[in-house]
């Protein structure tokens, strides 16, 4: 046989020694999802229970309208039109009225729209802007010369959060415009983190 052959043949009965052995065994602690009762459900149909207190959220800007129609739409097809939690989307500036009602025109959820401002988006007032301004001049990585890049990654990593549209939520799901769904969620990923203390 050849080296190739006895390759094949060594991965052929790996494969099915895998596929036939019984992980349920007490032996090995149930290392499969086999009976449990409080996983996802898989059948399709997503329980009917009142909705947490829960958003999805979005920081975005008025130019990026038309792909987070399309986010919005997705979303919507997948997840949301199942369990319609409320949309809030925070920009550092104002949203125009366009933005708003094309907006609200593609989803039956709730939207709200926010606005970032004060200490949340900009430097705290202890940062010497000088200094700051030559290291990103200097700087060679991605975004690195974006002031508004930093604002936001600083936004996101902390003052979000403290937003006060966000502040009676228990849990948001941050949702980018652009980003593709291209799974059903026929869960809802906030009760399971509610229900497993999470």
């Amino acid at each position: 046989m050849s080296t190739v052959a006895i390759s094949m043949l060594f991965v052929t009965m790996l494969i099915y020694s895998m596929l036939s052995f019984n992980t349920t065994s007490k032996k090995y602690n149930s290392s499969t999802n086999e009976g449990i009762e409080n996983g996802f459900p898989i059948n399709g149909k997503a329980p009917k229970q009142k909705n947490l207190k829960a958003a999805l959220v979005s920081l975005v800007r008025n130019k990026d309208l038309i792909p987070l129609i399309k986010t919005i739409r997705q979303v919507d097809d997948k997840f949301n039109r199942k369990f319609n939690y409320p949309i809030i989307l925070l920009n550092d500036e104002p949203f125009t009225e366009k933005f708003k009602k094309k907006v609200q025109s593609i989803t039956k959820a709730n939207i709200t729209f926010g606005l970032v401002e004060g200490e949340s988006w900009g430097y705290p007032s202890w940062i010497d802007q000088e200094k700051a301004k030559k290291e990103r001049e200097t700087a060679d990585y991605m975004y690195a010369k974006s002031e508004s890049y930093r604002f936001m990654c600083r936004f996101q990593s902390g003052y979000i959060f403290r937003h006060p549209l966000l502040k009676d939520l228990d849990y948001y799901w941050r949702i980018e415009q652009d980003t593709n769904y291209f799974c059903d969620i026929d869960y809802d990923p906030f009760r399971f983190m509610k229900d497993n203390n999470k």
